[in-house]
C-alpha cells in the first residue's frame, strides 16, 4: 500500500483539523464513529485473531517457553495486539482493523528502548514466525516497516498525540 493511500484510509477514520483538545467534535465526526464502529465490530469478531494467536502461542511454547499475552481491547485503539516476553526483550505484534495493514516493535525490558527492526538473527527467527502466522491468517494485509510508518500526520489528532506518526495513528491511539 502506497503512503498516500494509507494517508487517505487514515483521514478516513480521523477528522482533519481538529485538535487534541477538541473532543466534542472528534466524537461526532463520522469519522470516529466510524473507526468506533470498525472497533466494536473487530471485537466481536475475533476469529482470525484467535487462530492466529493459538497458532503462534504453539510455536512459541515450543519454540521458546512462552505463551503470548493480548492487549486488544479495540475501544479506541483500532488494532489487534498481542505480546510475546523471550528473555529481556518484548515482541509486540499489531494487526490493524482500519486498514490491512500490520506492524511490530520490539522492547528492550531493561531499558525500555523501543526497536522497529530486529538486530540479530535471534530476533529476526522469532519476527519471521510472526510474519509466516499473520500471513497466514490475514493473507490480505501488509507489513507496515518503520520507514513508512514514522511519517507524521501533522493535520490529525488521536487520543494523546496532536500530529500522530501513522503507526500511532493505526496502532496505538497513545502516542506510543
Amino acid at each position: 500500500m502506497e503512503i498516500d493511500d494509507i494517508i487517505k484510509s487514515i483521514y478516513y477514520f480521523y477528522p482533519k483539523n481538529v485538535s487534541i483538545y477538541e473532543t466534542a467534535i472528534t466524537e461526532n465526526s463520522e469519522e470516529y464513529k466510524r473507526r468506533k464502529s470498525v472497533c466494536r465490530n473487530a471485537a466481536q469478531d475475533r476469529t482470525q485473531w484467535n487462530l492466529l494467536k493459538q497458532n503462534l502461542e504453539s510455536q512459541f511454547i515450543s519454540e521458546f517457553g512462552c505463551k503470548i499475552y493480548d492487549y486488544s481491547t479495540l475501544g479506541n485503539v483500532p488494532c489487534y495486539h498481542a505480546s510475546v516476553g523471550i528473555g529481556n526483550q518484548l515482541y509486540s505484534f499489531m494487526i490493524s482493523v482500519i486498514i490491512p495493514l500490520w506492524s511490530y516493535r520490539i522492547i528492550d525490558l531493561k531499558t525500555e528502548k523501543i526497536e522497529y527492526e530486529f538486530r540479530n538473527p535471534y530476533e529476526k527467527s522469532v519476527i519471521d514466525a510472526i510474519t509466516s502466522s499473520i500471513n497466514n491468517f490475514f493473507p490480505a494485509y501488509s507489513f507496515l516497516g518503520p520507514q513508512q510508518h514514522q511519517i507524521v500526520i501533522d493535520d490529525i489528532a488521536t487520543a494523546f498525540s496532536q500530529g500522530p506518526t501513522i503507526f500511532d495513528a493505526i496502532f496505538t491511539e497513545n502516542g506510543n
